[in-house]
Parts: C-alpha cells; sequence; structure tokens
C-alpha cells in the first residue's frame, strides 16, 4: 500500500506530491530506478524535495539523458499517483500535476549555426578563384 503523506517543505502551498515509501514500486520502470537509487543512496522520501534534489543531481548530466531520467520519474509518479485514494480529489490531483509541470528538464542545445560563423560573400568567391587556380 502507498503511504501518503503531504508534510514537504513546499507543499503548503501549490506543491503536492505524495510521500512514497515504498521504492519496490519502481521496479517496473528502468529508467525510475535512477530515481529510486538516488532516493535511497540519500536517505530522501519520494516528495517534492527528493524530486527537486534528483533534478538539480541531473543537472551535471548530458541534456537528452537528464530529460529522459526526468521524464521516466515523473511518469512513475504520476503512476503511482493515479493508484493512490488522492486521485480522487480533483484539487490535489491539480496541484499535483502543477507541480510536477514546474519542474523542468534541460534544454538541448540548438544544432542551428550563428551567421557570423558562416563564410562571406568575398570569401567564397576568394575560395573559388583558389580552387579553379589548382586546377
Amino acid at each position: 500500500m502507498i503511504s501518503i503523506d503531504i508534510t514537504s517543505v513546499r507543499s503548503r502551498s501549490c506543491y503536492y506530491i505524495p510521500r512514497i515509501r515504498n521504492h519496490q514500486l519502481f521496479r517496473r520502470n528502468i529508467r525510475a530506478l535512477y530515481l529510486a537509487s538516488f532516493l535511497d543512496s540519500r536517505n530522501l522520501d519520494l516528495n517534492l524535495d527528493g524530486l527537486l534534489a534528483y533534478s538539480e543531481h541531473l543537472n551535471g548530466s548530458p541534456a537528452g539523458t537528464e530529460n529522459k531520467r526526468l521524464c521516466a520519474a515523473k511518469n512513475r509518479i504520476r503512476y503511482l499517483f493515479c493508484r493512490s485514494p488522492d486521485a480522487l480529489d480533483t484539487s490535489k490531483t491539480f496541484r499535483f500535476e502543477q507541480a510536477l509541470h514546474n519542474i523542468k528538464g534541460n534544454k538541448k542545445a540548438s544544432r542551428s549555426i550563428d551567421r557570423e560563423s558562416l563564410p562571406s560573400v568575398g570569401e567564397i568567391k576568394q575560395l573559388i578563384v583558389k580552387v579553379s587556380k589548382t586546377r
């Protein structure tokens, strides 16, 4: 059974994430195991503070890894919340979704090229002249 406790430091306002002590429920989601092992290693509960600490822990990872692991953690938390008695209360469900929505992943670097790094028209003409002279 899932034990629900909303006595998180930040849960007094609009944040609400249930405190779940049974990490065995994470065993079905491989990427969520990272969250379970992180919480176990730091002796944290699964609440907003634990998820925020996990998000800060992932900041040094590549953006893709961070986003996948954070998404897996959020999905598993949603899965557990939907199976709790609090899921029937719409106000708690709304606050829960708002809390998860406020935890953002890392943006991936853009693959676009800056205008300054492109060669100018004069440089391209010089390159064409050099290539045509070598033939």
